[in-house]
């Protein structure tokens, strides 16, 4: 979730709350109040102060700063760069500032630009996707950048929004490639192999697939396999398959259920022209649709012990996939 319903919310300011008698009496912190002491202290230009009460029921105009309403912006940023939630957000970030341990500036810099898409979505004026989310932050970080330059009477200028969209490329097919370096094995099952996809990629196969909407990843995942190992999912599967993907699958199938990516790329086609974000823009090339459809993974795996990328078929569904190949063929 990029933004809670109520970012300013009472449970929030009970801990805030909390926290401040915590510290008084000199009591322990659990690692949570702990993060959000750290962050009171690290940013006193918040107004909010520890040692010092607050009024949970105070209401602020929207002319009048909101003290605990920037603490949380600070708080909800600062978790989405360290757990990189939504995918993508800590390379953004941490590439732009060129460091992992941003400055108290920085981080109140990516605060601000979350609170002005927070309000956005609030007011009804925008609902934003991750791919959407994800951009707008991009955005608003480099759209005043000044060029790097010495000449003291060079003219100030913006980075145009193509060099920009052309940069924000450059990063899904960053985050995209990085996906394709999960850990395999010659047995792994869907299981184990999905739990390492990105959140974005099984939303995208269980929209393919019309599974139920289930807000967890790991109950995404079960329902994805409760379809493959479906009575119906042979013949569903076979009548979705283009020639190109069944030819892919049966050579995977002729080979132990695996290829080294560099062959499977050579005789079936690079993924080159795929994006990250499948929920918006599904896969064009035949590897990336059967990526999406979780019928292979790419990922490393050792074989003859060196570390190979490999296109694989999951153990548990190869005979499913061979049984809808022979109806279909």
């Amino acid at each position: 979730m990029i933004f809670p319903e109520e970012l300013d919310n009472r449970p929030f300011r009970l801990l805030v709350e909390r926290i401040g008698k915590l510290q008084k009496s000199g009591q322990p912190l659990s690692p949570i109040e702990q993060e959000l002491a750290d962050l009171i202290a690290q940013f006193p230009e918040t107004g909010v102060r520890a040692d010092a009460e607050i009024d949970i029921s105070a209401i602020f105009t929207e002319s009048e700063p909101n003290p605990l309403l920037l603490l949380s912006a600070i708080w909800q940023v600062s978790k989405q760069i360290r757990s990189d939630s939504p995918k993508g957000i800590a390379k953004i970030v941490t590439d732009y500032f060129h460091t992992t341990q941003l400055k108290s500036d920085d981080l109140l810099r990516v605060a601000a630009i979350y609170l002005s898409l927070y309000e956005k979505v609030r007011s009804g004026e925008a609902l934003f996707s991750e791919k959407e989310y994800l951009w707008e932050v991009y955005y608003a970080l480099n759209q005043d950048e000044e060029p790097k330059v010495k000449v003291e009477q060079a003219p100030k200028a913006r980075i145009q929004p193509g060099t920009m969209s052309q940069a924000f490329k450059t990063i899904a097919r960053e985050l995209h490639d990085e996906a394709g370096h999960i850990k395999l094995s010659a047995g792994g099952v869907a299981k184990e192999i999905y739990e390492q996809l990105p959140l974005e990629w099984i939303n995208a196969m269980s929209s393919y697939w019309q599974c139920s909407d289930q807000r967890l990843k790991r109950d995404k995942i079960k329902e994805i396999i409760s379809y493959l190992s479906s009575a119906e999912f042979p013949e569903h599967v076979g009548q979705t398959l283009s020639r190109e993907e069944k030819n892919c699958l049966l050579t995977l199938l002729e080979n132990e259920n695996c290829l080294p990516y560099a062959q499977a790329a050579r005789e079936f086609g690079p993924e080159h022209n795929d994006g990250y974000w499948w929920t918006q823009d599904a896969p064009k090339s035949t590897l990336g649709n059967l990526r999406m459809k979780g019928l292979v993974a790419v990922g490393e795996a050792t074989l003859e012990g060196e570390a190979t990328q490999i296109v694989m078929i999951p153990n548990d569904i190869s005979r499913t996939i061979a049984k809808a190949l022979a109806q279909h063929s």
